[in-house]
């Protein structure tokens, strides 16, 4: 399933943080044209909707797109109560060898 435009990419330097609570979410792909594949390729796409706190302006998504990340946060997102979790995320390193932690803490719905 391909995730529609347009995209809020989380972008996230070394060391910086990101805290959340997640209203729901989709899972899908996008296609990038990067230099070295001008053909395209094929990506996955977590986007997260999230509290208004999170992301005051602009749209109320962020879409992830590291799979490391995604596959961190998959087994959160999975289970019935992810509303209740605050997730926050911490950046480090650089691309291509960015690396994340996430930690969770329960947290009483908005």
């Amino acid at each position: 399933m391909a995730v529609e435009e347009p995209f809020e990419l989380l972008e996230l330097y070394d060391g910086q943080v990101f805290t959340f609570q997640v209203v729901r979410w989709e899972e899908g792909r996008t296609t990038i044209y990067p230099p070295f594949a001008p053909g395209g390729k094929e990506i996955p796409v977590l986007r997260v909707y999230v509290n208004p706190e999170a992301q005051p302006v602009g749209l109320e998504y962020w879409d992830i797109t590291s799979k490391t990340l995604i596959a961190q946060l998959r087994p959160y997102l999975v289970r019935p109560e992810y509303r209740q979790l605050e997730f926050t995320i911490r950046a480090y390193g650089e691309k291509p060898k960015k690396r994340f932690t996430v930690e969770t803490r329960s947290k009483v719905v908005r």
